[in-house]
């Protein structure tokens, strides 16, 4: 629920799960057809972040999920583990 109230143009999706689970052609799939149009604009232009998703959880990809919100793997990040919606 706290997703769906969040900000629009803070909400992010990123893949999560085990290894060899493929995570990385999800998170393929989900730049090539799962895109944020608040998060579009912010970064048109970037090939990397221009559709708006995210790499990974903050967490971390493969990193079990009870570490959601105890343990970040980007201490540089602009947003809240709330802010992020795992695609498992």
């Amino acid at each position: 629920q706290q997703y769906t109230s969040a900000n629009p143009s803070n909400r992010r999706i990123a893949p999560a799960g085990l290894f060899n689970t493929g995570t990385n052609y999800l998170s393929v799939l989900l730049d090539y057809n799962c895109q944020n149009p608040h998060r579009v604009a912010k970064f048109h232009g970037n090939a990397k972040r221009g559709h708006g998703n995210e790499w990974e959880v903050p967490w971390g990809k493969h990193t079990p999920p009870h570490f959601r919100g105890s343990y970040s793997k980007n201490s540089k990040a602009e947003y809240t583990p709330e802010e992020v919606l795992p695609i498992v």
